[in-house]
């Protein structure tokens, strides 16, 4: 499983990106709803061109993952 971030210029984390091994599309971290929402290669085309625009993509470890939803939640 891949994590990743999409950050600001200013470091705040704007989504939070898991991806499956030998699946296609990702889910994003739904912050209101706390949990995952799954978005096929239909949707994956309009968030990439956002990824594109918005900030700085980075992999990041499922331990700092699960740290960045704990601070989401409070």
């Amino acid at each position: 499983m891949i994590y990743q971030k999409l950050t600001t210029s200013t470091g705040q984390c704007l989504l939070l990106i898991r991806k499956h091994a030998g699946r296609d599309g990702f889910e994003l971290w739904r912050r209101k709803e706390r949990c995952w929402c799954y978005f096929n290669n239909v949707g994956a085309e309009y968030f990439k061109e956002f990824f594109d625009m918005r900030g700085e993509l980075t992999d990041i470890s499922e331990a700092e993952a699960l740290e960045l939803i704990k601070e989401l939640r409070e």
